[in-house]
């Protein structure tokens, strides 16, 4: 009798023990770099992004082709990540000196120490132009992008 309630004794604690057991993270804490992208990643959450993105900016209503335009964006904020190792946001970051519109999006996951992504960025301004005037400018950029653990 006294050994069959010291085993439930024991299978009460292991239970207990498992249940308040913290869920283990989905990525691994530390800063992450790739080519034009950095971020750091603590306790399941990403946050000071930082990217180099290569803009198509088109001139509305002129036909013309479209210029490049390359910028570094530092995303505000932070950005979850799912117990799987994925990761979504939609960030508007909204105007800075003229620049209006400016957004930021990307979709992820982790896995085995790297992060995948792709990103969507745009943003508008209003650039003169002696022959046509004041026009609207808008700009976006689609990319892919890879990112390792660095420490």
């Amino acid at each position: 009798m006294a050994f069959g309630s010291r085993l439930a004794l024991v299978s009460v604690v292991l239970a207990a023990a498992l249940i308040a057991a913290p869920p283990a993270s989905a990525v691994k804490s530390g800063r992450y770099k790739g080519t034009d992208i950095s971020f750091r990643v603590k306790k399941d959450r990403i946050s000071k992004v930082k990217v180099v993105l290569v803009y198509s900016c088109q001139t509305v209503g002129t036909g013309n082709l479209p210029d490049g335009e390359t910028r570094s964006l530092n995303v505000p904020g932070r950005t979850g990540v799912s117990s799987k190792g994925k990761f979504k946001r939609k960030v508007y970051i909204g105007s800075n000196n003229g620049v209006t519109d400016i957004f930021f999006n990307w979709k992820g996951r982790f896995r085995k120490g790297r992060a995948s992504a792709t990103v969507q960025a745009g943003y508008k301004y209003t650039k003169y132009d002696p022959v046509d005037g004041f026009r609207p400018v808008v700009c976006f950029n689609t990319t892919k992008f890879r990112a390792k653990r660095s420490g």
